[in-house]
């Protein structure tokens, strides 16, 4: 409380590959995304005072025809036509829940792709596993995120393994304007946003930054 605080964003727009474009028609996002019921996107978004704004865009991932599309074997599919059901997923769900928070650490060392492979030899179960991952983090290979970020967004309590409630659902009109309200919500709350800002060291001293 009471400190100044600025954003620096090297490029010109924020969010990484948490943003959207335009191409003939179809809103397309640069990495996979989806937003999680009561996960951290919707509690760092009520933070900065527009959660309600989010929630009026949800799009669930699953409603009359709205369609995930993913490419696979060299073409697109339905990605909730490959969504598998049966005891291997219920394993996979298992060995979440058993994951103990004083346990968790350990999974921060373990990716998603290696702790999937420990589990199942399903083939569609760890497709769906590694791509869930991707959907729900900021990186597009499985390799290189870590099992602990899945296990602690599927034990929300927006996760229900009894029902296979997930409540995950992607922001109408792309991710863009999930970060238009965050960034929204800095400005709103005095953060100081510059863009192309490209940062070499940062300096502490007399307990200022600069």
């Amino acid at each position: 409380a009471g400190k100044k605080v600025v954003l620096l964003e090297k490029g010109g727009v924020l969010g990484g590959r948490a943003q959207s474009v335009e191409m003939d028609g179809f809103t397309l996002d640069l990495g996979p995304h989806v937003i999680q019921g009561q996960g951290f996107q919707e509690q760092m978004t009520d933070v900065l005072g527009k959660g309600e704004e989010l929630r009026k865009l949800r799009a669930p991932l699953i409603e009359g025809d709205i369609k995930v599309a993913t490419f696979r074997d060299g073409k697109w599919i339905n990605f909730n036509d490959v969504t598998p059901q049966g005891p291997e997923m219920e394993k996979v769900g298992m060995a979440m829940a058993a994951v103990t928070p004083a346990e968790m650490p350990k999974y921060d060392a373990i990716s998603v792709a290696d702790w999937i492979r420990g589990i199942t030899t399903d083939k569609d179960v760890i497709f769906f596993i590694n791509f869930f991952a991707s959907m729900m983090s900021t990186h597009p290979d499985p390799n290189y995120i870590a099992a602990s970020i899945l296990i602690r967004c599927l034990q929300l309590p927006a996760y229900d393994p009894s029902t296979g409630g997930l409540i995950t659902y992607y922001p109408r009109g792309g991710m863009k304007n999930w970060i238009n309200l965050l960034e929204e919500g800095c400005t709103d709350n005095g953060v100081d946003v510059r863009r192309h800002s490209d940062v070499t060291k940062i300096c502490v001293e007399n307990g200022k930054v600069s």
